[in-house]
């Protein structure tokens, strides 16, 4: 049936429904378009609203970060010293980490992996403890690719844009801690633009640089005197050799020099052996002229005998 078949009537009819129709329509199009911010502010008050802090890449989250502040400590006296002790590799063991935390005193300085598990919540954890904490920062060794920091490392074949955004990666999930620590690094840190690049990110978040020696030519010390960052240097590596004996050994070397110097600073693993000895150690200090300090404390100290002019 085709279209001229159809009855007049129903013709019209049919008219007069499309007609109708197309009135409506134009009817509710207008009224929506009278309507429509009415409307969508109507809608918007029904929605759920929410707050973030956006971190930025850079920076990250520099809340309760106070570091520079320091610690008011007295000057030394000749025959006594301060020193402080930084745990590397938290948060890769689950047990040994809730060990450090839980036996070990509160002025030890914890330093996280970003490739630890948990990492956020064993930063939590240790800023509600008031514990001070570091970033393991993964850097180039010169034993690269044999010896590998890892899909975050910093590397001098690498394009500076790369390493920031590697760098700002690892930086955003250090939460409060007071500056970074070199992981491995001999062949990065002997490259000043890149040193500066690390440097002048951790200045932004007001932290400190700790160097944990690698043995080789590096430039960390000259950069950050030129950038005015604050920057120590690991005197001992206490368990590089992780027998009872060479632990206890290295342990009196770190108080010889702070009764010397006014400060030293030592790095430790979390060894069994380590963490046993630490324990007892530290509860001795005293009674040799020796006081355990946060690391922000050694800052301090070494800040005194600087302006006092005394040489390193």
């Amino acid at each position: 049936m085709d279209w001229s078949s159809f009855p007049p009537d129903h013709k019209k009819s049919l008219y007069r429904g499309l007609g109708a129709y197309l009135a409506l329509a134009g009817l509710l199009a207008g009224w929506i378009w009278m309507n429509a911010d009415k409307t969508v502010a109507e809608w918007n008050k029904r929605i759920p609203t929410a707050t973030a802090t956006i971190k930025d890449i850079d920076q990250g989250d520099t809340q309760g970060n106070n570091f520079s502040a320091g610690l008011d400590l007295p000057p030394h006296s000749p025959g006594e010293g301060y020193v402080n002790i930084i745990m590397s590799d938290m948060g890769i063991s689950r047990t040994a980490t809730a060990r450090v935390i839980e036996d070990l005193p509160q002025d030890i300085t914890l330093a996280f992996s970003p490739y630890g598990a948990d990492l956020g919540r064993w930063l939590e954890k240790t800023k509600a403890a008031n514990r001070e904490t570091l970033m393991l920062l993964p850097m180039e060794p010169l034993s690269y690719p044999h010896d590998d920091p890892g899909p975050d490392a910093l590397l001098t074949r690498q394009s500076d844009a790369d390493n920031q955004r590697r760098l700002a990666r690892v930086l955003r999930q250090s939460g409060a801690s007071v500056g970074g620590m070199n992981y491995m690094g001999s062949s990065l840190l002997a490259d000043e633009k890149n040193v500066t690049a690390v440097m002048a990110s951790l200045q932004k978040r007001a932290g400190i640089f700790v160097e944990n020696p690698q043995g080789s030519v590096s430039v960390a010390a000259d950069v950050a005197q030129r950038i005015n960052l604050p920057y120590l240097q690991a005197d001992v590596l206490i368990d590089k050799d992780a027998s009872e004996l060479a632990v206890r050994q290295q342990l009196v070397k770190l108080e010889n020099l702070a009764k010397t110097r006014g400060y030293a600073v030592g790095i430790a693993q979390p060894y069994p052996v380590t963490l046993g000895i630490l324990k007892a150690w530290s509860g001795s200090l005293d009674r040799r002229g020796v006081k355990l300090v946060p690391l922000s404390g050694i800052w301090k100290a070494k800040s005194q005998r600087i302006q006092s002019g005394q040489n390193e």
